[in-house]
């Protein structure tokens, strides 16, 4: 709950507030191209909704949109490459795709999901698994050599 001290000091200053909630979003906007482009649109919405149309053009909420709308297809196609990670490795462990045993309202296993649920996908488990498994396999090797020779 915010105190009513609070309140009546940023009701006292709003030029003041908008000033530092600006500088907030711009350090934010510079770090967050996403965060950036919404900024600007939200920005020009409130400018249109106030009447002050010198805050963004129109073409600068075109570029705005274009950018937000490019980094949408960007994050659309990194979500379906991770989808397909997910899913290969899922299928190669056994594993829930959609929730991996964490989730007891799941639509495919209802909680049980986890890895070994399903009889594992040998030739994906080959592929991703195994090559970890022998990777540990030859560090315990190692450790153990290391261990004979002090």
């Amino acid at each position: 709950m915010i105190e009513p001290e609070l309140i009546a000091r940023l009701l006292s200053n709003p030029d003041q507030v908008r000033e530092r909630l600006n500088a907030l979003i711009s350090e934010r906007a510079a770090s967050d191209e996403s965060f950036g482009a919404l900024a600007q649109l939200v920005m020009g919405q409130n400018a249109q909704a106030t009447g002050d149309q010198s805050a963004t053009s129109p073409s600068a909420r075109r570029i705005a949109l274009d950018r937000l709308r490019s980094r949408v297809a960007d994050l659309r196609q990194e979500f379906e490459l991770l989808s397909k990670r997910n899913e290969l490795l899922a299928s190669a462990l056994g594993a829930c795709r959609l929730c991996w045993g964490t989730d007891d309202d799941c639509a495919d296993c209802s909680g049980r999901g986890r890895s070994g649920w399903r009889v594992p996908n040998l030739t994906h488990f080959k592929k991703l698994i195994a090559p970890a498994i022998q990777r540990l396999g030859d560090e315990k090797s190692l450790q153990q050599e290391k261990g004979g020779e002090s």
